[in-house]
């Protein structure tokens, strides 16, 4: 159960804070021996979710955020559990926006959880950083031995149809991927104020103004290094203006997207995904239809 009572990984965050925490959502999927059932929803305002069928999966989540974006100083705690055995899909109703900030840090922390014989996916909206927004963001992910888990996401860099990128600000978003409660994988992003010349350089986004990145934690992980590189070079040849790249590790596969349309990147990373999944999770190679809205 998810009470009042902050985890103590949390402790440090919520200590920045300036008001108490706005949203908090935990959501535990099981398995009955015949299909995944939702076992436990506990959800505080703005933080909720909905559960869709749809075809390309057992149990389907959609996660709202009724505030419409989150702004200076909101603090946002969401925790996913999958139980033994279960197959579910998490995905947003839209692109998360986060709002200029008038100095206040709003602070995001997502965990989840993977039990052995489950297939968990994450599959991104996106994230829209406007300009002038502060936000730190923890993602950690657990993964049980004979678990599979697709986890994805899309950072736009700026309301790139309104003429805006993200020059002043700061952001910083931290992964960490556990395998039997080991740390396997770190990756710390973080970029702040003055940030300009780091958007233009050839060494840095190279005028880009959306980012991607698909992480798959499994025991056949590295299995899948040539089949990735075969699906990325299909999109290397169709002419967008993306730049792809693929890294394997022990259990884990890391692909990242670069682009200076943030249309191109979704297009891009939605047709991976679609593939992907079909592959290596045997599942339906398609996406939900409301990722498609």
């Amino acid at each position: 159960m998810l009470d009042d009572t902050l985890p103590s990984k949390y402790v440090g965050v919520r200590d920045q804070c300036d008001k108490p925490v706005t949203g908090r959502l935990k959501i535990c999927f099981c398995n009955d021996g015949r299909k995944t059932y939702l076992a436990h929803l506990h959800q505080v305002q703005p933080l909720r979710a909905l559960f869709p069928k749809d075809s390309t999966t057992e149990k389907m989540a959609v996660i709202i955020n009724m505030a419409g974006g989150v702004v200076g100083g909101d603090c946002h705690y969401t925790d996913i559990e999958c139980g033994p055995n279960t197959t579910a899909t998490v995905t947003g109703q839209a692109a998360e926006k986060i709002y200029r900030s008038s100095g206040a840090v709003a602070q995001l922390a997502q965990r989840i959880t993977v039990a052995p014989g489950s297939w968990f996916e994450l599959l991104p909206q996106g994230t829209i950083f406007f300009d002038g927004c502060r936000v730190q963001r923890k993602n950690r992910i657990d993964v049980s031995p004979r678990g599979k888990c697709l986890i994805g996401e899309i950072m736009t860099f700026g309301r790139i149809a309104m003429g805006e990128n993200l020059r002043n600000g700061s952001v910083r978003d931290d992964w960490e991927i556990y395998r039997d409660n080991k740390l396997q994988w770190a990756d710390f992003f973080c970029i702040n104020d003055g940030m300009e010349q780091l958007f233009q350089r050839a060494s840095g986004f190279n005028n880009a103004s959306a980012m991607g990145i698909c992480l798959y934690s499994a025991d056949d992980a590295p299995d899948f290094l040539d089949v990735t590189r075969t699906l990325l070079s299909e999109q290397d040849s169709n002419g967008r203006d993306t730049r792809t790249g693929v890294s394997a590790f022990k259990n884990l596969l890391v692909i990242r997207w670069l682009s200076r349309d943030p249309a191109d990147l979704r297009h891009n990373l939605g047709a991976f995904w679609s593939a992907f999944r079909s592959i290596v999770g045997g599942q339906k190679s398609s996406l939900p239809s409301i990722w498609n809205i």
